[in-house]
């Protein structure tokens, strides 16, 4: 319930955020428009070059081909969309500008977002050959900055005093289809894709849709439909931009992490949980067992003439011995509680319900005697045990439950070798 009250309260806060950006943003379109178009379009140019770094250079941890072409989708869409900015009418930069050549452009960045959206699905779980899409995005990219900006063969799509061209709005409607068709692409590939993600790009590219039909309403290009076009635009950006962090970034790094604290908790060489993990999950337990009124028991193992397998047969083979120990104390200790390698011959198990402790330690020896029975390297060895108990109320920390278990499993082997 704490969950979904924080979760709540994160979405309202968002929600709250996009208003207020919109609102300063529509106060700075009213009193300076081509300042608000200018930090719009940097704005979403940055966004879109962030997706493709991102994207890329997170696909090494992440695999995710599809994020990564919509990556390499978003570097050209930067590169066509930059051109639309400079281009943009009121900037200067170029003689003779007319709001024409940014219209073009923006059309032009729409159908290579559109189609590269619709291409985007097909590239779930299976790979491509990133010299080949860099090499074709920067052809079609190429020769639409020269279409445009050279040999002005690009279709008219504003005149001014007359306003949008029928070429521009039918290109707004073609685009939307397109990325409809991408919708229903990526939803028949949704079993293949994280949900969360799949959300969040069906989420952009809806919104995209909506920004496109926007921008078949408006007549100025300093008006109000404009501005709200442009607005439906940075959100869907963002959108993507969060995909990619989540699922290009924030997850690997975060598996990465975990299986580096995994690695960090466990032993090497038999794969249980080493002195550090040991230390970790019996602090756990004790709290659990505290809060929950139970109680648990730390079985203390030592095998016996273990060294004589070393000196005898070698270090390969006591490596051999230690590993298949290892898993005699796991699968008797299955669905029973926790085992542990403390380091050399030692190793701990932590048990939740202390009623299995008297099975437990007869289970490990019935498994040794029959391990004996097929293995000559072993034929000597045997296991010492010493055991003790945390209750309720009991004031030793896990290192007095330690030294209690390792006295006594001591004890024991001392009175086998008739020293006691």
């Amino acid at each position: 319930m704490h969950n979904v009250k924080t979760k709540c309260c994160i979405n309202k806060i968002a929600i709250i955020s996009w208003i207020l950006i919109a609102v300063i943003l529509y106060l700075i379109a009213r009193n300076n428009y081509l300042f608000y178009h200018t930090t719009a379009e940097l704005f979403l140019t940055f966004v879109s070059l962030m997706t493709y770094v991102l994207a890329s250079k997170t696909y090494r941890y992440s695999s995710n081909n599809y994020l990564l072409f919509i990556g390499y989708a978003n570097l050209f869409v930067a590169i066509i969309q930059f051109w639309h900015l400079i281009n943009y009418y009121g900037m200067g930069i170029f003689p003779n500008q007319s709001p024409d050549v940014a219209t073009q452009f923006w059309i032009a960045s729409g159908y290579l977002e559109a189609l590269s959206l619709l291409v985007a699905p097909f590239f779930i779980g299976k790979r491509f050959s990133c010299p080949v899409v860099l090499s074709i995005f920067t052809l079609v990219t190429g020769f639409l900055v020269a279409a445009i900006t050279w040999f002005r063969i690009f279709p008219h799509c504003y005149l001014e005093g007359q306003g949008l061209t029928s070429i521009k709005v039918f290109s707004e409607y073609i685009i939307s289809l397109v990325i409809f068709a991408a919708i229903i692409h990526l939803y028949r590939k949704r079993q293949q894709i994280n949900h969360n993600l799949y959300c969040i790009s069906t989420a952009a590219m809806a919104i995209t849709i909506l920004s496109h039909i926007v921008f078949t309403l408006y007549v100025d290009v300093y008006g109000l439909i404009n501005f709200l076009g442009h607005i439906f635009v940075i959100v869907a950006n963002y959108l993507f931009l969060t995909g990619v962090i989540i699922y290009g970034l924030e997850k690997p790094y975060g598996l990465i992490f975990s299986e580096l604290k995994q690695s960090a908790i466990t032993d090497q060489l038999t794969g249980l949980y080493n002195r550090n993990g040991f230390y970790e999950l019996s602090e756990q337990k004790k709290a659990k067992a505290r809060q929950g009124g139970t109680s648990f028991a730390m079985l203390m193992i030592d095998i016996d003439k273990f060294k004589k397998i070393n000196d005898q047969f070698g270090h390969s083979a006591g490596d051999r011995v230690l590993c298949n120990f290892a898993r005699v104390v796991s699968n008797a200790t299955a669905g029973k509680g926790n085992a542990f390698r403390l380091g050399g011959d030692e190793f701990v198990i932590l048990l939740d319900d202390i009623s299995n402790l008297k099975s437990l330690q007869n289970t490990l020896r019935q498994k040794i005697d029959e391990w004996k029975s097929y293995d000559n390297v072993i034929q000597d060895i045997g296991i010492s045990l010493g055991a003790a108990i945390w209750e309720q109320g009991c004031s030793k920390s896990i290192f007095d439950l330690l030294a209690e278990a390792d006295r006594k499993m001591y004890a024991e082997k001392k009175a086998k070798s008739g020293q006691l």
